[in-house]
Protein backbone atom coordinates (compact mmCIF):
# COMPACT_ATOMS: atom_id res chain seq x y z
CA UNK A 1 0.00 0.00 0.00
CA UNK A 2 1.54 3.19 -0.91
CA UNK A 3 1.48 6.39 1.27
CA UNK A 4 -1.11 8.23 -1.14
CA UNK A 5 -3.28 5.04 0.00
CA UNK A 6 -6.23 6.20 1.64
CA UNK A 7 -6.52 5.19 5.28
CA UNK A 8 -9.39 2.72 5.49
CA UNK A 9 -11.44 1.95 8.61
CA UNK A 10 -11.59 -1.22 10.20
CA UNK A 11 -14.91 -3.21 10.01
CA UNK A 12 -15.76 -5.02 13.01
CA UNK A 13 -16.97 -8.79 12.04
CA UNK A 14 -17.37 -11.47 15.28
CA UNK A 15 -14.12 -13.18 14.68
CA UNK A 16 -12.46 -9.80 14.69
CA UNK A 17 -13.92 -8.72 18.04
CA UNK A 18 -13.10 -12.44 19.49
CA UNK A 19 -9.46 -11.90 18.21
CA UNK A 20 -8.94 -8.71 19.59
CA UNK A 21 -10.72 -9.92 22.84
CA UNK A 22 -8.56 -13.13 22.96
CA UNK A 23 -5.61 -11.06 22.53
CA UNK A 24 -6.58 -8.42 25.53
CA UNK A 25 -6.91 -11.46 28.10
CA UNK A 26 -3.12 -12.41 27.78
CA UNK A 27 -1.70 -9.01 28.03
CA UNK A 28 -1.65 -6.02 30.76
CA UNK A 29 -4.09 -4.19 28.92
CA UNK A 30 -6.96 -6.25 31.20
CA UNK A 31 -5.70 -4.10 33.78
CA UNK A 32 -7.18 -0.48 32.06
CA UNK A 33 -10.62 -2.67 32.41
CA UNK A 34 -13.39 -1.31 33.69
CA UNK A 35 -13.69 -3.69 36.64
CA UNK A 36 -10.45 -3.07 37.31
CA UNK A 37 -9.96 0.24 37.51
CA UNK A 38 -13.69 1.61 38.84
CA UNK A 39 -14.72 -1.53 39.86
CA UNK A 40 -14.65 -1.23 43.79
CA UNK A 41 -16.36 2.43 43.43
CA UNK A 42 -19.07 1.04 41.18
CA UNK A 43 -19.65 -1.76 43.89
CA UNK A 44 -19.78 0.66 46.39
CA UNK A 45 -22.30 2.71 44.92
CA UNK A 46 -24.64 -0.03 43.52
CA UNK A 47 -24.77 -2.35 46.52
CA UNK A 48 -28.12 0.16 48.11
CA UNK A 49 -30.47 -0.79 44.77
CA UNK A 50 -29.40 -4.65 45.40
CA UNK A 51 -31.74 -6.97 46.98
CA UNK A 52 -30.52 -8.48 50.30
CA UNK A 53 -29.97 -12.23 49.12
CA UNK A 54 -29.90 -10.94 45.76
CA UNK A 55 -28.80 -13.50 42.65
CA UNK A 56 -26.79 -11.69 40.02
CA UNK A 57 -25.41 -12.20 36.88
CA UNK A 58 -22.10 -10.12 35.50
CA UNK A 59 -23.16 -10.42 31.63
CA UNK A 60 -20.01 -9.08 29.92
CA UNK A 61 -17.70 -9.97 32.47
CA UNK A 62 -14.29 -9.73 31.60
CA UNK A 63 -11.88 -11.17 33.43
CA UNK A 64 -14.30 -11.72 36.58
CA UNK A 65 -13.24 -8.20 38.10
CA UNK A 66 -16.78 -7.49 39.34
CA UNK A 67 -17.53 -10.90 40.27
CA UNK A 68 -15.05 -11.48 42.78
CA UNK A 69 -15.73 -8.40 44.48
CA UNK A 70 -19.81 -9.11 44.50
CA UNK A 71 -18.46 -12.53 45.53
CA UNK A 72 -16.85 -11.15 48.65
CA UNK A 73 -19.98 -8.64 49.12
CA UNK A 74 -21.59 -12.15 49.75
CA UNK A 75 -23.76 -12.03 46.74
CA UNK A 76 -24.08 -15.09 44.27
CA UNK A 77 -23.07 -14.03 40.85
CA UNK A 78 -23.16 -16.05 37.67
CA UNK A 79 -21.22 -14.56 34.69
CA UNK A 80 -21.40 -14.61 31.29
CA UNK A 81 -18.72 -14.03 28.87
CA UNK A 82 -18.07 -14.88 25.02
CA UNK A 83 -13.79 -14.85 25.25
CA UNK A 84 -12.63 -18.03 25.96
CA UNK A 85 -9.28 -16.36 27.27
CA UNK A 86 -11.16 -14.64 29.77
CA UNK A 87 -13.27 -16.94 31.08
CA UNK A 88 -10.19 -18.73 32.15
CA UNK A 89 -8.78 -15.61 33.95
CA UNK A 90 -12.40 -15.49 35.63
CA UNK A 91 -11.88 -19.67 36.77
CA UNK A 92 -8.25 -19.11 38.04
CA UNK A 93 -9.78 -15.73 39.94
CA UNK A 94 -12.59 -17.28 41.61
CA UNK A 95 -12.13 -21.23 42.07
CA UNK A 96 -12.82 -22.45 45.31
CA UNK A 97 -15.25 -19.09 46.19
CA UNK A 98 -18.60 -20.61 47.26
CA UNK A 99 -20.60 -17.39 45.74
CA UNK A 100 -19.80 -17.72 42.32
CA UNK A 101 -22.05 -19.62 40.65
CA UNK A 102 -20.49 -20.77 37.41
CA UNK A 103 -20.96 -19.33 33.68
CA UNK A 104 -24.32 -18.72 31.80
CA UNK A 105 -25.08 -19.10 28.30
CA UNK A 106 -27.24 -17.89 25.65
CA UNK A 107 -30.47 -19.67 25.72
CA UNK A 108 -29.96 -20.39 29.23
CA UNK A 109 -33.40 -20.89 31.45
CA UNK A 110 -31.44 -19.09 34.13
CA UNK A 111 -33.48 -15.98 35.87
CA UNK A 112 -31.07 -13.25 38.49
CA UNK A 113 -32.73 -10.86 40.08
CA UNK A 114 -30.17 -8.73 38.81
CA UNK A 115 -28.17 -8.39 35.69
CA UNK A 116 -25.31 -6.14 35.50
CA UNK A 117 -23.99 -4.75 32.00
CA UNK A 118 -21.31 -2.44 32.47
CA UNK A 119 -19.52 -0.88 29.85
CA UNK A 120 -20.40 -3.75 27.43
CA UNK A 121 -23.80 -2.19 24.93
CA UNK A 122 -20.89 0.03 23.21
CA UNK A 123 -18.91 -3.41 22.29
CA UNK A 124 -21.78 -4.94 20.77
CA UNK A 125 -22.07 -5.10 16.66
CA UNK A 126 -24.95 -3.30 14.95
CA UNK A 127 -26.19 -6.33 13.75
CA UNK A 128 -26.25 -8.60 16.78
CA UNK A 129 -27.48 -5.25 19.09
CA UNK A 130 -31.35 -5.74 19.37
CA UNK A 131 -31.19 -10.01 19.64
CA UNK A 132 -28.52 -9.45 22.45
CA UNK A 133 -30.29 -7.08 24.96
CA UNK A 134 -33.33 -9.34 24.44
CA UNK A 135 -31.52 -11.98 25.35
CA UNK A 136 -29.94 -10.03 28.32
CA UNK A 137 -33.25 -8.90 29.33
CA UNK A 138 -34.63 -12.43 29.42
CA UNK A 139 -31.89 -13.25 32.11
CA UNK A 140 -33.90 -10.98 34.46
CA UNK A 141 -36.83 -11.87 36.34
CA UNK A 142 -39.88 -10.58 36.51
CA UNK A 143 -39.78 -7.56 39.14
CA UNK A 144 -35.78 -7.82 38.46
CA UNK A 145 -33.53 -5.17 38.11
CA UNK A 146 -30.72 -4.83 35.31
CA UNK A 147 -27.85 -2.15 36.37
CA UNK A 148 -26.37 -0.73 32.88
CA UNK A 149 -23.28 1.75 32.59
CA UNK A 150 -21.82 2.95 29.28
CA UNK A 151 -19.42 5.72 28.20
CA UNK A 152 -21.22 9.42 27.77
CA UNK A 153 -21.51 10.76 24.23
CA UNK A 154 -18.19 9.47 23.40
CA UNK A 155 -16.08 10.89 20.62
CA UNK A 156 -15.50 7.65 19.06
CA UNK A 157 -13.18 8.84 16.25
CA UNK A 158 -11.16 10.42 18.88
CA UNK A 159 -10.37 6.98 21.21
CA UNK A 160 -9.12 5.63 18.02
CA UNK A 161 -6.04 4.03 17.28
CA UNK A 162 -3.55 4.01 13.82
CA UNK A 163 -2.20 0.82 12.50
CA UNK A 164 1.23 1.42 10.00
CA UNK A 165 1.24 -1.87 9.13
CA UNK A 166 -2.47 -2.07 7.16
CA UNK A 167 -3.67 1.57 7.27
CA UNK A 168 -6.39 1.01 9.42
CA UNK A 169 -8.14 3.01 12.05
CA UNK A 170 -10.33 1.31 14.67
CA UNK A 171 -11.18 2.00 18.26
CA UNK A 172 -8.65 0.94 20.98
CA UNK A 173 -11.43 -0.62 23.04
CA UNK A 174 -13.41 -1.68 20.35
CA UNK A 175 -16.59 1.07 20.61
CA UNK A 176 -18.94 0.90 17.96
CA UNK A 177 -21.68 2.49 19.50
CA UNK A 178 -21.87 6.23 21.64
CA UNK A 179 -24.86 6.78 23.87
CA UNK A 180 -26.63 9.81 25.29
CA UNK A 181 -28.83 8.69 28.33
CA UNK A 182 -32.13 8.47 26.80
CA UNK A 183 -30.26 6.46 24.15
CA UNK A 184 -30.24 3.73 26.97
CA UNK A 185 -33.64 3.87 28.33
CA UNK A 186 -35.16 3.94 24.80
CA UNK A 187 -32.90 0.77 24.00
CA UNK A 188 -34.17 -1.19 26.71
CA UNK A 189 -38.01 -0.06 26.62
CA UNK A 190 -39.02 -2.87 23.93
CA UNK A 191 -37.42 -5.75 26.52
CA UNK A 192 -40.21 -4.57 29.28
CA UNK A 193 -37.72 -2.18 31.05
CA UNK A 194 -38.78 0.75 32.62
CA UNK A 195 -36.53 3.30 34.27
CA UNK A 196 -35.60 3.59 38.14
CA UNK A 197 -32.56 5.49 37.50
CA UNK A 198 -30.90 7.47 34.82
CA UNK A 199 -28.19 9.32 35.53
CA UNK A 200 -24.36 11.04 34.43
CA UNK A 201 -21.43 9.05 37.40
CA UNK A 202 -18.19 9.46 37.75
CA UNK A 203 -16.50 5.61 38.59
CA UNK A 204 -12.88 7.35 38.71
CA UNK A 205 -9.93 4.49 39.41
CA UNK A 206 -9.00 8.22 41.12
CA UNK A 207 -8.46 6.34 44.93
CA UNK A 208 -7.47 9.44 46.38
CA UNK A 209 -10.36 11.46 45.24
CA UNK A 210 -12.61 8.98 46.43
CA UNK A 211 -10.88 8.52 50.04
CA UNK A 212 -11.17 12.60 50.13
CA UNK A 213 -15.12 12.38 49.17
CA UNK A 214 -15.31 9.51 51.75
CA UNK A 215 -14.16 12.14 54.05
CA UNK A 216 -16.45 14.51 53.14
CA UNK A 217 -19.20 12.80 53.33
CA UNK A 218 -17.96 11.82 57.37
CA UNK A 219 -17.60 15.32 58.00
CA UNK A 220 -21.11 16.49 56.83
CA UNK A 221 -22.49 13.16 58.68
CA UNK A 222 -20.77 14.55 62.05
CA UNK A 223 -21.97 18.01 61.20
CA UNK A 224 -25.83 16.73 60.81
CA UNK A 225 -25.72 15.14 63.63
CA UNK A 226 -25.00 17.94 65.38
CA UNK A 227 -27.54 20.32 63.68
CA UNK A 228 -30.05 17.94 64.82
CA UNK A 229 -29.05 18.35 68.61
CA UNK A 230 -29.42 21.82 68.24
CA UNK A 231 -32.92 21.91 66.73
CA UNK A 232 -33.39 19.68 69.48
CA UNK A 233 -31.85 22.70 71.90
CA UNK A 234 -34.09 25.34 70.11
CA UNK A 235 -37.56 23.38 70.62
CA UNK A 236 -36.52 23.90 74.43
CA UNK A 237 -35.62 27.45 74.85
CA UNK A 238 -39.31 28.66 75.48
CA UNK A 239 -38.27 30.39 78.63
CA UNK A 240 -36.32 33.19 76.33
CA UNK A 241 -38.46 35.66 76.23
CA UNK A 242 -35.55 39.23 75.24
CA UNK A 243 -36.72 39.66 71.27
CA UNK A 244 -33.30 39.56 69.73
CA UNK A 245 -31.98 36.25 70.92
CA UNK A 246 -35.76 34.97 69.75
CA UNK A 247 -35.59 36.10 67.02
CA UNK A 248 -31.51 34.87 66.33
CA UNK A 249 -32.83 31.43 67.28
CA UNK A 250 -35.96 31.69 64.99
CA UNK A 251 -33.79 32.71 62.16
CA UNK A 252 -31.09 29.75 62.99
CA UNK A 253 -33.79 26.94 63.04
CA UNK A 254 -35.44 27.85 60.41
CA UNK A 255 -31.84 27.54 58.32
CA UNK A 256 -31.00 24.20 59.82
CA UNK A 257 -34.25 22.62 58.88
CA UNK A 258 -33.67 24.05 55.42
CA UNK A 259 -30.58 22.51 55.21
CA UNK A 260 -31.26 18.93 57.03
CA UNK A 261 -34.53 18.43 54.17
CA UNK A 262 -32.43 19.18 51.20
CA UNK A 263 -31.77 15.84 49.94
CA UNK A 264 -28.50 14.20 50.06
CA UNK A 265 -27.31 14.41 46.65
CA UNK A 266 -28.06 18.66 46.81
CA UNK A 267 -25.42 18.59 49.53
CA UNK A 268 -23.15 16.48 48.55
CA UNK A 269 -22.79 18.23 45.00
CA UNK A 270 -22.97 21.89 47.54
CA UNK A 271 -19.88 20.31 49.29
CA UNK A 272 -17.74 18.75 46.88
CA UNK A 273 -17.77 21.22 44.28
CA UNK A 274 -16.47 24.41 46.38
CA UNK A 275 -14.56 21.68 48.45
CA UNK A 276 -13.50 21.34 52.12
CA UNK A 277 -13.61 25.30 52.72
CA UNK A 278 -17.34 25.14 52.33
CA UNK A 279 -17.84 22.42 54.81
CA UNK A 280 -15.57 24.29 56.89
CA UNK A 281 -17.50 27.50 57.36
CA UNK A 282 -20.55 25.07 58.13
CA UNK A 283 -18.77 22.95 60.77
CA UNK A 284 -17.55 26.34 62.27
CA UNK A 285 -21.07 28.22 62.38
CA UNK A 286 -21.85 24.88 64.31
CA UNK A 287 -19.51 24.31 66.49
CA UNK A 288 -20.03 28.44 67.28
CA UNK A 289 -23.55 27.76 69.09
CA UNK A 290 -23.07 24.12 70.50
CA UNK A 291 -21.56 26.66 73.87
CA UNK A 292 -24.32 29.04 73.01
CA UNK A 293 -27.16 26.85 73.25
CA UNK A 294 -25.65 25.01 75.94
CA UNK A 295 -25.19 28.23 78.43
CA UNK A 296 -28.80 29.06 76.89
CA UNK A 297 -30.75 25.95 78.01
CA UNK A 298 -29.21 25.95 81.56
CA UNK A 299 -29.36 29.70 82.33
CA UNK A 300 -32.19 30.71 80.02
CA UNK A 301 -33.42 33.14 83.32
CA UNK A 302 -30.10 34.37 84.02
CA UNK A 303 -29.41 35.43 79.83
CA UNK A 304 -32.97 37.29 79.96
CA UNK A 305 -31.80 39.66 82.88
CA UNK A 306 -28.13 39.40 81.97
CA UNK A 307 -26.46 42.38 79.50
CA UNK A 308 -23.01 40.62 79.37
CA UNK A 309 -24.62 37.08 78.21
CA UNK A 310 -27.27 38.70 75.39
CA UNK A 311 -24.21 40.65 74.01
CA UNK A 312 -22.94 37.31 73.98
CA UNK A 313 -25.58 35.28 72.13
CA UNK A 314 -26.47 38.10 70.00
CA UNK A 315 -22.54 38.44 68.63
CA UNK A 316 -23.19 34.51 68.25
CA UNK A 317 -25.70 35.12 65.84
CA UNK A 318 -23.97 37.95 64.08
CA UNK A 319 -21.67 35.93 63.56
CA UNK A 320 -23.83 33.24 62.66
CA UNK A 321 -25.23 35.01 60.10
CA UNK A 322 -21.96 36.63 58.41
CA UNK A 323 -20.97 32.58 57.75
CA UNK A 324 -24.40 32.23 55.95
CA UNK A 325 -23.37 34.83 53.61
CA UNK A 326 -19.89 33.84 52.77
CA UNK A 327 -21.75 30.23 52.24
CA UNK A 328 -23.96 31.83 49.93
CA UNK A 329 -21.00 33.75 48.22
CA UNK A 330 -19.28 30.58 48.01
CA UNK A 331 -23.11 29.13 46.39
CA UNK A 332 -22.38 31.66 43.39
CA UNK A 333 -19.26 29.67 42.44
CA UNK A 334 -20.62 26.49 41.40
CA UNK A 335 -20.44 25.32 38.08
CA UNK A 336 -23.44 24.95 35.91
CA UNK A 337 -24.04 21.77 35.72
CA UNK A 338 -25.23 18.96 32.88
CA UNK A 339 -28.57 18.33 32.45
CA UNK A 340 -29.89 15.57 35.37
CA UNK A 341 -32.45 12.78 33.81
CA UNK A 342 -35.62 11.80 35.43
CA UNK A 343 -35.09 13.92 39.21
CA UNK A 344 -32.67 16.33 40.73
CA UNK A 345 -31.60 13.87 42.86
CA UNK A 346 -30.42 11.65 40.48
CA UNK A 347 -27.18 13.52 40.14
CA UNK A 348 -24.73 10.85 41.47
CA UNK A 349 -21.46 12.33 40.29
CA UNK A 350 -18.60 12.04 42.67
CA UNK A 351 -15.78 13.69 40.34
CA UNK A 352 -16.29 14.24 36.46
CA UNK A 353 -19.52 13.28 34.82
CA UNK A 354 -18.27 10.52 32.28
CA UNK A 355 -20.65 7.23 32.35
CA UNK A 356 -24.16 7.09 32.06
CA UNK A 357 -26.02 4.75 34.22
CA UNK A 358 -28.89 3.37 33.87
CA UNK A 359 -31.14 0.90 36.64
CA UNK A 360 -34.29 -0.85 34.85
CA UNK A 361 -36.61 -3.09 36.36
CA UNK A 362 -38.39 -5.58 34.48
CA UNK A 363 -42.40 -5.77 34.42
CA UNK A 364 -43.69 -8.36 36.32
CA UNK A 365 -45.49 -9.61 32.71
CA UNK A 366 -43.00 -11.47 30.73
CA UNK A 367 -42.03 -9.96 27.42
Amino acid sequence: MNNNSLIRELVWKPELVSSFWAGVAKSRLDELSFGKMGGAAFVDFIVPFLPSNATILDFGAGSGHLIELLCNKGFQVAGFELSEGRKENIKEKLIGNKNFLGFSEIGSKEKFDVVILTEVIEHILEDDFDKALQAICNFVKPGGYLIVTTPHNEDLELNHAYCVLSNTFFHRWQHVKSFVPEDVENAFIPYGMERVRLGLVDFSADVNMIEEYKKIKNRLNKVELQMQELLKDLESLDDLKVFGIVKIFVWLKVWLTSWLEKPYGVKKIFIKNIEFETLALLEEMVEMFIPTMAVCNSNAQKINSSPDLLKECEQNGENFRKRVAALKEKLKELPKYSQNYGNSNYDFSIGHENTILYIGKKSISEV
